[in-house]
């Protein structure tokens, strides 16, 4: 579900950064880089959660192995 949105969403943003690029209100290097920058807060809002249970999960195997 989530990959059909993306999907979805991402033509209208192709079509709106070539558009911003085109008439001149960015330079290309800042449509890419905001682009990148974009992606990078989608990866990390999706595996943070999960690089933090996995943590969690250490502490609490170390924590039961000492108590014993």
């Amino acid at each position: 579900m989530a990959a059909a949105a993306g999907i979805t969403l991402a033509v209208p943003t192709l079509l709106v950064s070539v558009e911003w690029v085109q008439s001149g209100a960015h330079y290309s290097s800042d449509v890419v880089a905001g682009a990148a920058l974009g992606l990078l807060s989608a990866w990390l809002t999706r595996q943070v959660p999960h690089l933090l249970r996995r943590q969690a999960w250490r502490q609490l195997g170390t924590r039961a192995r000492i108590g014993r």
